[in-house]
């Protein structure tokens, strides 16, 4: 469906397996943020220049203490493609009288940056509550909800039932979410 960037093995020498695990992981999503940013300029058929150059400066300077790798990723594409549709060159080849009004404003990345830091204010919230977890919550918790495993996975890695693991999941999230509102989260 949507296009392969070159990011492989080869290419990632070098690179942290966990910048390149983000990078293949979400791309699909990358893709879908650069394709609406330059369809609206007319320059839909640079989304792979603009991903490509993504992943040429995630092998030159690799990020480190990364939260979030998607908001990272889709903030990143976003900005790239932004200026992408700003540069001389772009309006230059298109000929267009592209109005730059139609790209978000400054405000829009203030609010875009605002609501971000308030999402890592309540991740930040979740996970201490995830460690503040008695075991086996915090394992199921962990594996269920920041790994993203199977209820029946977890299960027979724990040695327990599943209906257990769904009680406890159900327990720790309700507490987790409970204590990220009441510590100013956003949820």
């Amino acid at each position: 469906m949507y296009p392969n960037i070159e990011f492989g093995e080869d290419s990632v020498t070098g690179v942290s397996g966990e910048t390149a695990t983000a990078y293949l992981q979400h791309r699909t999503v990358l893709y879908k943020v650069a394709y609406a940013v330059l369809w609206d300029a007319g320059l839909e058929d640079d989304v792979m220049d603009v991903l490509s150059d993504i992943a040429e400066e995630l092998l030159r300077k690799p990020p480190s203490d990364v939260r979030n790798w998607q908001a990272f990723l889709v903030t990143m594409t976003k900005r790239r493609s932004i200026d992408h549709v700003r540069s001389a060159p772009s309006r230059h080849r298109n000929r267009s009288d592209f109005d730059l009004d139609t790209v978000p404003s400054e405000q829009f990345e203030v609010d875009d940056l605002l609501s971000g830091i308030d999402l890592a204010k309540a991740i930040e919230i979740a996970e201490e509550e995830r460690d503040a977890l008695p075991e086996p919550d915090r394992t199921i918790a962990q594996q269920c909800l920041w790994d993203q495993h199977r209820q029946r996975d977890v299960a027979d890695k724990l040695g327990i039932t599943q209906a257990r693991v769904s009680q406890v999941l159900k327990r720790a999230r309700k507490l987790i979410m409970t204590k990220v509102r009441e510590k100013g989260g956003p949820l």
